[in-house]
């Protein structure tokens, strides 16, 4: 299993970029399951759940799973049917929230340890959940909250360099030295392997990655 990180405002275009067709491809994936929880607005989460031609891509049959699906037994069916897993961008503390209300967290999570898909990602917020811990806030952090567990041991923020965000989030590395920090600029797709190493960056931006006491490890751009 790999993970496919956006880093935001255009996440269409980065899901439909050649590099990540390529992926598709590569990885054999066949079907792409997208969770909009972090939508807010209910008109958005009846687009979604109604139709996946927001993120068609050819060759790929595609559902959703909107918070209008609370039957469990249906949420696992949903995520045992997907290869690839895709959270949406929005409010990543809405997002965190309905996973755990709806208990699609709990199934994630062990359909991860189980390496039961090809691909998991998500966009701008949905990326910004997958690690141990999640910054909220747009500008300034808020608060720190506990992520969905997905990639254990960092800490990932989206429209890095587009809203300057690396002094919040070495600022939270200082605090929390066992993390790594993984900032992604916008139109950008991170893909990391199977051990969670940088695979692939691609698009507009670049990708930085800092280990806990906020020294940079890795920058796409040298």
């Amino acid at each position: 299993m790999q993970y496919f990180l956006n880093g935001g405002r255009d996440e269409r275009g980065v899901l439909r970029h050649p590099a990540a067709l390529a992926l598709y491809q590569r990885l054999q994936v066949k079907r792409l399951l997208i969770i909009p929880y972090a939508v807010v607005e209910d008109e958005w989460q009846r687009l979604w759940h109604e139709s996946g031609d927001m993120f068609r891509t050819p060759n790929l049959e595609i559902k959703s799973l909107s918070t209008y699906d609370t039957n469990l037994q249906d949420i696992a069916e949903r995520i045992a049917w997907a290869d690839f897993i895709y959270l949406t961008g929005g409010s990543q503390k809405t997002l965190l929230r309905r996973l755990n209300e709806l208990g699609t967290s709990e199934l994630l999570l062990g359909a991860v340890k189980g390496n039961d898909f090809k691909l998991i990602g998500g966009g701008s917020a949905g990326a910004m959940v997958m690690g141990s811990e999640c910054l909220v806030g747009r500008d300034e952090v808020s608060e720190v909250i506990p992520g969905s567990g997905i990639l254990d041991g960092m800490i990932i923020d989206s429209h890095f360099s587009n809203r300057n965000r690396e002094s919040r989030l070495t600022a939270i590395l200082n605090k929390k030295q066992s993390l790594t920090g993984i900032g992604i600029d916008e139109n950008t797709g991170l893909v990391l392997d199977e051990q969670a190493q940088v695979s692939e960056v691609f698009g507009d931006g670049a990708v930085s990655i800092y280990k806990g006491n906020d020294k940079k490890i890795y920058d796409s751009n040298t």
